[in-house]
């Protein structure tokens, strides 16, 4: 009795479908996007199967158009699904970095509040993502090496901000009131440091700058001295900077007085996003576009002595914008409305504008460094370096 097999015209069509899946999968956006060169490429393949296939042309012409639909229509739920369940194909994933991969840090400690990155260590806040969704907020703080090893837990109660100096964590200990605490490295000897409610603190030398209810203070921490340098309640955001402490009085202002206390000044307001620059302020302002897709977002340059401002550029189609460094990251839309793969950044002057990677961007929380925290449509938060090639989880 003879074995049946499959025809060689059916093995020839369940592998040009399966060829055609794996394409839509990987390049269903470039294929949507680029849809009248799509329907040129069917028509041309339409023409060739009439020009081989004169007889019988209409029925593979119809089975043509079949496993093109299904293919895109298979390649588009992947596209879908696949991220829900952590399967990236925009950037390789890793439990372990090499040393080249982990990188080194040049110059000082960084840190923005939610992560930050030492000579050997990267400290950041984790939230259980089976518990909230969002992937900055409250939660235990975490250490590990560069290359991503020995994940420790530095603290059993939630933290929503801390900074890391060179001898010591300061955190805000949410389950005491947001009240400031000091731990070494490895999470030992917490001790209280301000026993009050705090908005916004960093750390500077052996200074501690903080907002609380009824203004801003600066803590001696070596000599025991509390000074009060502003009325301002509930400040966000304090940074030091060449004897000035620059502050949030409201989301979308910056205003600034000297570490002793005096000249305090208004320097902005309605503004979306800033940075402090060695010779000026950068900022951004962001006006919705008509059509719904984006906004015009312009950058702004005040000098620090005459407070005189400049516009520098304006960028058009801009999902999100972000200064860290030297650079200003942002993401696009297309001009069909779809959003545009990759992270795009340039620097402050507006020169070198370019494309860093194509890394398909749910959330963008933070840059810091060479790295991005990106929190993904699956609920995943991963650190991806700027240039896409590697990747881990943030758990």
């Amino acid at each position: 009795m003879k074995r049946k097999i499959f025809p060689m015209k059916t093995i020839l069509i369940i592998t040009v479908f399966v060829f055609l899946t794996i394409l839509m999968t990987l390049f269903i956006e470039e294929v949507l996007y680029h849809f009248i060169w799509t329907l040129i490429a069917i028509f041309a393949c339409i023409i060739i199967i009439l020009l081989i296939k004169k007889k019988n042309s209409l029925k593979y012409i119809g089975l043509f158009i079949f496993m093109f639909i299904g293919s895109a229509l298979i390649g588009i739920a992947l596209s879908l699904i696949l991220p829900a369940l952590g399967i990236n194909f925009d950037f390789k994933v890793k439990e372990t970095l090499s040393n080249k991969e982990a990188g080194t840090l040049e110059g000082e400690i960084l840190n923005n509040g939610w992560v930050s990155e030492t000579e050997d260590y990267i400290f950041y806040i984790y939230q259980n993502k089976d518990e909230v969704y969002n992937a900055i907020g409250n939660g235990v703080l975490v250490r590990r090496d560069r290359d991503w090893t020995n994940r420790t837990e530095l603290t059993e109660c939630l933290v929503d901000s801390f900074v890391v100096d060179e001898s010591y964590v300061y955190y805000t200990d949410v389950s005491d009131g947001s009240r400031l605490y000091r731990m070494n490295y490895d999470g030992m000897d917490p001790m209280l440091i301000i026993n009050d409610k705090i908005y916004s603190f960093t750390v500077s030398d052996d200074t501690v700058f903080y907002s609380s209810g009824d203004g801003i203070y600066k803590l001696d921490y070596l000599k025991n001295e509390t000074t009060k340098l502003s009325k301002d309640e509930n400040v966000k955001n304090i940074l030091v900077k060449d004897n000035w402490i620059y502050f949030s009085p409201t989301d979308d202002s910056l205003s600034r007085v000297k570490d002793d206390g005096t000249q305090e000044q208004q320097l902005q307001y309605d503004i979306n996003d800033y940075c402090i620059a060695d010779n000026g302020l950068y900022y951004t302002k962001m006006v919705e576009n008509s059509d719904g897709y984006g906004y015009q977002l312009t950058v702004y340059k005040q000098d620090f002595d005459n407070l005189e401002v400049s516009e520098i550029t304006t960028l058009d189609r801009v999902i999100t914008a972000t200064f860290d460094s030297d650079y200003l990251y942002y993401e696009v839309y297309r001009k069909d409305g779809m959003v545009k793969k990759g992270l795009y950044r340039i620097n402050l002057d507006g020169t070198g504008n370019e494309r860093i990677n194509k890394v398909a961007i749910w959330q963008l929380n933070v840059i810091q460094g060479d790295w991005m925290y990106v929190l993904q449509y699956s609920g995943f938060s991963y650190r991806i370096r700027l240039d896409g090639s590697v990747a881990v989880v943030i758990d």
